[in-house]
């Protein structure tokens, strides 16, 4: 749990190339989160750490959903995070970037 903090503290991180769509999502240290679809259409919400899983809230849902998490490299090196769910254990993989760059255009595939 610990560790995911500093993990996206700040970050933003990116589809990866693989996916079937598009997207990026921030994550500011004030706990706000920006999640940019393939059409560039924003949605805001809300992330915390409790105990050891990532949690975010999506308004208009008043309903945190937590993920367990795990990090490491995609077959390049790049770092990765995957997101994982708590329901049916689906996962949910991404590019790490250390920068908080909400408007620029995802990395060229």
């Amino acid at each position: 749990g610990k560790s995911i903090e500093p993990l996206l503290n700040d970050t933003t991180v990116y589809s990866l190339p693989s996916a079937s769509d598009s997207w990026r999502q921030s994550f500011a240290r004030n706990g706000e989160t920006i999640y940019i679809d393939a059409t560039g259409e924003k949605t805001f919400g809300q992330w915390l750490v409790r105990g050891d899983k990532y949690c975010s809230l999506w308004p208009p849902s008043d309903r945190w959903v937590c993920y367990r998490m795990e990090s490491g490299a995609d077959k390049g090196g790049r770092p990765t995070v995957t997101w994982i769910s708590g329901g049916d254990g689906k996962r949910y993989e991404a590019l790490l970037t250390k920068r908080l760059h909400v408007d620029e255009p995802a990395p060229v595939k």
